[in-house]
């Protein structure tokens, strides 16, 4: 999994949960800034019982997560990040015919029909579009 900054218990969770619930183990490079928050999920999910090599942090640079793709081991890769990330990983794992999860950063319209309440339209979409600093894939 290549997974971003923002909301970093939440983005590794989503990922690892479901595929530590089918016995896959989770490879993570996290990203850089954010590598005491990698450590800490890797503590809690020990904490919690699950067996050794279940959650890996794996502290790469970007260059290097092609060789992690490539390695025969693997079977797949998520990735939430930029539209720009997301083609260098796609390219690489269709490369190796590995799986691919994409959650990819984008803007998206914010529809207000002719009845709407124009203030309040107003107020969701401010807060829409700056949630977390507009540093969410989810923002308007």
């Amino acid at each position: 999994a290549v997974e971003p900054w923002n909301f970093p218990f939440y983005q590794l969770m989503r990922v690892f949960a479901p595929n530590y619930a089918i016995g896959n183990p989770v490879l993570l490079k996290h990203a850089s800034i954010v590598p005491q928050c990698a450590e800490l999920f890797e503590k809690l999910i020990k904490d919690a019982g699950a067996p050794d090599g279940a959650f890996t942090n794996l502290f790469i640079s970007a260059d290097q997560v092609a060789d992690i793709i490539a390695d025969k081991r693997v079977q797949g890769v998520a990735l939430t990040g930029s539209e720009g990330a997301g083609s260098v990983v796609a390219a690489q794992a269709s490369k190796h015919l590995k799986k691919s999860t994409l959650e990819l950063g984008g803007n998206d319209v914010f529809v207000v029909l002719d009845d709407a309440d124009m203030e309040k339209a107003i107020y969701i979409g401010c807060q829409a579009r700056l949630n977390n600093a507009g540093q969410v894939c989810t923002d308007a």
